[in-house]
């Protein structure tokens, strides 16, 4: 059951996250202030994530120990969505998954992934989602955005398949580019016939 979805705010990347009150219904604090949540992340991580209400009327919770390390550990920034759940298990009792997504854009239409697909997909080839199906342009753009946005390191095969993609538009020019880059950058030396 999805406890709380926000989208990510200053604060929320720098100093400690803040969610719903009405969210406190499912956390049980024991007459204390904070509750230490035992949250698996989508790796299967568990990590202790602490949860802190104030005193008084207005009970605002916030996480704050081992909040910003699953920040820093998932690279997250402001316009990212976190969404917490509650798992019930008669042998475990309640157990929670954390989830980050981060909205992308992939061949044109915006996208919402969890960040460790995003993280996945940084790893795998480009040639592998276009280039095999002479999908010239959207490999291009997906080069393109990936490298851009997503910091992205090039290996051998994707400036291969990147560079195909410049001849087949009759990019030369770029293709050219990409050849002196992997050449000089990544010292490997390739044919241009």
């Amino acid at each position: 059951m999805q406890i709380f979805s926000k989208v990510l705010k200053d604060t929320d990347v720098r100093v400690r996250f803040s969610f719903p009150t009405h969210c406190l219904e499912h956390l049980d604090f024991a007459g204390n202030n904070y509750v230490d949540l035992n949250v698996k992340d989508c790796y299967g991580e568990l990590r202790v994530i602490r949860c802190l209400k104030r005193n008084g009327v207005y009970e605002k919770p916030v996480l704050s120990m081992g909040w910003l390390k699953f920040v820093a550990d998932y690279g997250l920034r402001v316009g990212d969505k976190v969404v917490l759940h509650r798992e019930d298990d008669q042998n475990l009792g309640s157990q929670f998954r954390i989830e980050a997504k981060r909205s992308i854009k992939l061949f044109g239409f915006e996208n919402i992934a969890l960040i460790d697909d995003i993280q996945d997909m940084r790893k795998m080839r480009f040639e592998n989602i276009g280039f095999k199906r002479s999908c010239w342009v959207e490999t291009w753009k997906l080069f393109d955005s990936m490298s851009v946005e997503g910091n992205v390191e090039p290996e051998e095969v994707t400036m291969i398949a990147a560079r195909s993609a410049c001849s087949q538009k009759g990019r030369l020019r770029l293709g050219k580019s990409f050849h002196e880059y992997v050449k000089l950058e990544m010292q490997i030396t390739m044919n241009v016939k």
